[in-house]
């Protein structure tokens, strides 16, 4: 994601009943219909594990495609609104949506309030979704302050920040204890495009190093320990495949030691620049020598955002079928997932206005691109 930016499927009987039952539930003549409380699990589905390099649902390999709808709990607090029913429902069933799941969102007065957590996965349910909750920001977007070699050193585990309720640490206990047995949840992110620099921007390689390992073996030690079923991706990636800037403590050969942490399960990369390459940046730091890094150590990867900019509704078939390439470039190179961003409400595409066009929407042909496990 740029350092600022917030960023069909077929329609059958199922689908008008869960229509139905939506209006029903908005109008007050259906009570609880879809509410997915603390500990629900979606019936009759198993939860994403991984082998070695492959993800697994059961017995079968699991390949997931979908979309970031980032600001989908946040309700309205950070980059505006979204319609569920119309996002969910134009993915084609089976996506998996990566999704921000800060602290500051959930908190009402002196105590949390889990209901838009619990509606986003009751939607993501009702429509045979997965989601990626991703529980802090690397930028001050959404969630500020940024972060910085401090933080990852000490600052996570004991300050408590602006409108939030407890630590980091304590947060991600709570919050993955809470939905520990929800299947819906294909697996947490700890932070969005984590890295350690010093306050002043600088980057001492060795001490944050240092200091994303030992933040992802203790967060990753709590998460655990709190919930013993999903998987965990830690959220520092290889480099900015834009531009070849490596990440401030995930340089070189450091990168592989810090995926081999507690805390990942599933290495990410984000995909953006070189849009008419499947592969994106031809040279390392890039796509494949992440994923060489984390084979090593017998992690899968996946692509969590493919951002590909689009200027104007002209431009949009040319912008899925260079997706549609990236999609199936990278699944063929042995990527684990993608997931395209970002979802908007219309053709207004991203905001801020300086930001490029990487907006997605309804009957945006990008959203048939998207290939999918229906499990």
């Amino acid at each position: 994601m740029p350092r600022h930016a917030p960023a069909a499927g077929q329609f059958n009987i199922s689908r008008h009943i869960v229509i139905v039952l939506f209006a029903l539930l908005a109008t007050g003549l259906i009570v609880g219909a879809f509410v997915v409380s603390s500990g629900a699990a979606t019936p009759d589905r198993q939860f994403v594990g991984r082998d070695g390099t492959k993800l697994v649902v059961g017995e079968d390999d699991y390949r997931f495609t979908g979309m970031n709808v980032y600001m989908a709990a946040s309700a309205g607090s950070c980059g505006g609104t979204v319609d569920l029913q119309r996002a969910f429902y134009s993915l084609p069933r089976g996506s998996v949506i990566r999704f921000w799941a800060f602290q500051g969102f959930f908190v009402d007065g002196n105590t949390f309030d889990w209901t838009e957590f619990d509606r986003v996965l009751a939607v993501a349910a009702a429509y045979g979704h997965r989601v990626i909750p991703v529980l802090a920001n690397q930028h001050a977007y959404c969630d500020g302050p940024a972060k910085d070699l401090a933080w990852y050193t000490e600052g996570y585990r004991s300050l408590v920040g602006p409108g939030d309720l407890n630590t980091y640490r304590d947060y991600v206990s709570e919050v993955v204890k809470r939905y520990a047995s929800n299947s819906t949840i294909a697996m947490w992110q700890f932070i969005n495009e984590g890295e350690a620099p010093g306050a002043d921007g600088s980057c001492d390689e060795a001490a944050a190093a240092q200091a994303l390992t030992a933040f992802s073996n203790d967060i990753g030690s709590v998460a655990r320990g709190a919930d013993k079923n999903h998987l965990f991706s830690l959220g520092v990636i290889a480099g900015f495949n834009g531009t070849g800037r490596q990440y401030c403590g995930a340089e070189n050969e450091d990168y592989g030691k810090v995926m081999s942490t507690i805390g990942n399960d599933v290495c990410d990369y984000h995909d953006y620049g070189f849009p008419e390459r499947p592969l994106g940046r031809p040279e390392p730091p890039n796509l494949l020598s992440a994923m060489e890094a984390c084979r090593s150590i017998g992690r899968p990867t996946m692509v969590a955002e493919i951002g590909i900019s689009a200027s104007s509704d002209a431009m949009l078939p040319e912008r899925a079928a260079m997706l549609r390439s990236k999609i199936s470039g990278q699944a063929a190179a042995g990527v684990v997932g993608e997931l395209i961003w970002c979802w908007v409400a219309g053709p207004q595409y991203v905001q801020p206005d300086g930001d490029p066009n990487f907006g997605v929407f309804a009957g945006d042909p990008a959203v048939a691109v998207l290939d999918h496990v229906d499990d």
